[in-house]
């Protein structure tokens, strides 16, 4: 099949639109460290050749809004070669191989079926960026490919590993900014950010882009106040890529492209305020995937939290049901033996220090979930404040939750007094639920209930606390799950995004297994049966 051509526009000035901290850490990371050799040319006939053997190239006849998508976008950046779009199993990502020509750009997972036209754009146009201002001729290759290499083995030095991480995420805010320009609507832009975070698609996102780029203000703008900076691996977190667009969108170069926005920022500003916020030491193993496919046990505490804050008010409207089953009902095929408030309560209790190690990403994450089933029934009460105020308490995030309220209060009519006023109540949790030790054992016994899963080295890491990739944190994650009865296949090894299997350790067929032993303590109540006996019923 012919890939498509498209036409081109004259082709913008790449160096002015490019976020100004990819100059400044790709020197430092050159400065830093030995030469790893020069990024040499990228045989694009292996990537097709690999693309056409994993997975599916799209025509324009299996998916027309896709190619009027990438044509718009690649005329609106200048982009003038052929493109080929390929669609690929796993979880929801999009991907540009850099080669010269063709263009080739690979979906992954359910994306397509989130989004609309616009957000669809902004998808395609983020994509192209990088093509534009990441392909062979970048200025930065060099420096490029280190930052690629220590962030996939994390074997470098810490000073290393820090440099190589602010300039992945310098570089997605870059594609950002293209994208901006593709599509030319911010409120598009931001529902992207929206659908990747909530996994809701951009046509069924109730809560309004102004209530979340309020949020993401607040946060952003209070981590400056404050001295600290945004959390993020390879790429940054979805509330700084917001607050990012945003100012781009108010910015001298945006208006002078587009003929949009006030123009009254200089991009130079810009970029010196968004340097302030990526300037963090320290190494996170959060997970670099932007569209980061969650554990089931995160997808199931964040459904019963959502559940909490619907009974909240004393009545579960059909609204808010209808809000949790868009969420989680493709995700979590028993999703409805959550929906009555004990077994919730129960669960989120049992789940909490899981998602209290996952960190300030899956919490704020969970906040906008929880937003979304406030807004369903078009109404923000103060007893929905006051348990999403207790939720946060729970997975000792408080100030984080109460920070980014007022945006929602706000748009919702109540008075800002009523986060203020809300009355201090605590949800009864295990003395461990805040103890990043608790989330790695709660995790093993759940993956050995379900008779196995998959998981990578970089969410084990993440779960255990561990500071480094090292051979004695890979013994201990290897001794803490035979332990808890379960094998790690293949070994853990130096790369974070391999995906192993966890397999519950055989036993003789005369004794009784470790899992059936282990039920009978550890389920007193009858909670699993009861469970188990409801999902026969269905």
């Amino acid at each position: 099949m012919e890939p498509a051509l498209i036409r081109s526009n004259p082709a913008l000035d790449v160096e002015s639109i490019r976020f100004g901290g990819e100059r400044t850490y790709s020197e430092a990371l050159t400065a830093a460290t030995p030469r790893f050799g020069r990024m040499g040319q990228v045989d694009g006939a292996k990537i097709r050749r690999l693309l056409m053997a994993n997975s599916l190239l799209l025509s324009e006849g299996m998916a027309p809004a896709v190619y009027a998508a990438a044509r718009h976008c690649a005329e609106a950046l200048g982009v003038g070669v052929p493109i080929e779009i390929y669609q690929a199993a796993g979880a929801e990502n999009a991907a540009m191989h850099l080669c010269r020509e063709p263009v080739l750009l690979e979906i992954q997972g359910r994306l397509l079926s989130h989004l609309d036209e616009k957000t669809l754009q902004a998808v395609m146009g983020h994509e192209l960026g990088h093509y534009l201002a990441h392909g062979e001729d970048q200025p930065f290759a060099d420096a490029a490919v280190k930052a690629n290499r220590l962030l996939s083995t994390e074997s470098g030095q810490d000073e290393w590993l820090d440099l190589a991480r602010r300039l992945s995420m310098s570089r997605e805010l870059t594609a950002d900014r293209f994208g901006l320009l593709a599509c030319r609507d911010l409120d598009s832009n931001l529902r992207l950010e929206m659908v990747l975070v909530t996994g809701l698609s951009s046509e069924e996102l109730q809560w309004d882009t102004t209530a979340y780029l309020e949020q993401s203000k607040t946060l952003i703008e209070g981590l400056l106040d404050r001295g600290e900076t945004s959390f993020g691996y390879t790429h940054p977190e979805h509330s700084l890529r917001a607050y990012a667009l945003w100012l781009f969108s108010e910015s001298d170069v945006y208006k002078s492209i587009t003929g949009l926005g006030p123009g009254t920022r200089k991009l130079s500003e810009i970029d010196e305020r968004l340097m302030l916020v990526l300037g963090q030491s320290g190494v996170s193993f959060a997970n670099p995937c932007v569209f980061e496919e969650p554990l089931a046990d995160l997808q199931e505490c964040a459904l019963s939290a959502c559940v909490m804050v619907a009974y909240s008010d004393g009545e579960f409207h059909d609204s808010e049901r209808e809000v949790i089953e868009r969420v989680f009902a493709q995700v979590l095929p028993h999703w409805q033996d959550l929906l009555d408030p004990t077994e919730a309560l129960s669960r989120f209790q049992e789940l909490a220090p899981v998602l209290y190690a996952s960190g300030p990403r899956a919490q704020r994450a969970l906040f906008t979930l929880l937003t979304h089933v406030v807004a369903a029934d078009g109404e923000c009460k103060p007893e929905e404040i006051e348990e999403i105020l207790a939720i946060g308490d729970a997975l000792g995030c408080p100030e984080l939750f109460r920070s980014l309220l007022p945006s929602i209060v706000a748009i919702s009519g109540l008075s800002l007094d009523v986060i203020e006023d809300a009355p201090v109540r605590s949800i009864p949790m295990p003395a461990e639920a805040q103890q990043v030790q608790a989330a790695l054992k709660v995790f093993f016994d759940r993956v050995r209930k379900r008779g196995g899963d998959t998981v990578t080295a970089r969410r084990l890491l993440l779960l255990s606390g561990a500071a480094k990739n090292s051979n004695a944190v890979r013994d201990e994650l290897r001794v803490a799950a035979e332990r808890e009865g379960l094998t790690i296949e293949p070994a853990l090894g130096e790369s974070l995004d391999v995906v192993h299997r966890l397999s519950p350790i055989a036993t003789p067929a005369s004794a009784p297994s470790r899992q059936e032993s282990a039920f009978e303590v550890v389920d007193p109540t009858g909670v699993e049966g009861r469970r188990r006996r409801r999902r026969r019923r269905c």
